[in-house]
């Protein structure tokens, strides 16, 4: 028997909370520098910033901002 030429492809995402409480996800699909990088709110703008720091815009979709190895 040959092994199959596709073999799967795993990629693990890990969530963290930035110094800003904002969420960033990593994405690995080898040991190493990750694939892809995720952060949340970075493309909102200063007034929806403030508005989600005291507590007026709570809920919703977010903007995330997603950064990859090769740029």
């Amino acid at each position: 028997m040959t092994t199959p030429s596709n073999a799967p492809t795993f990629i693990e995402g890990r969530v963290i909370h930035k110094k800003s409480n904002a969420l960033q996800i990593t994405f690995h699909d080898s040991p190493g520098d990750p694939f892809a990088v995720g952060v949340q709110g970075a493309g909102d703008g200063k007034g929806k910033k403030l508005g989600v720091l005291l507590g007026f815009k709570n809920g919703g979709t977010g903007n995330h901002q997603m950064s990859y190895r090769d740029g």
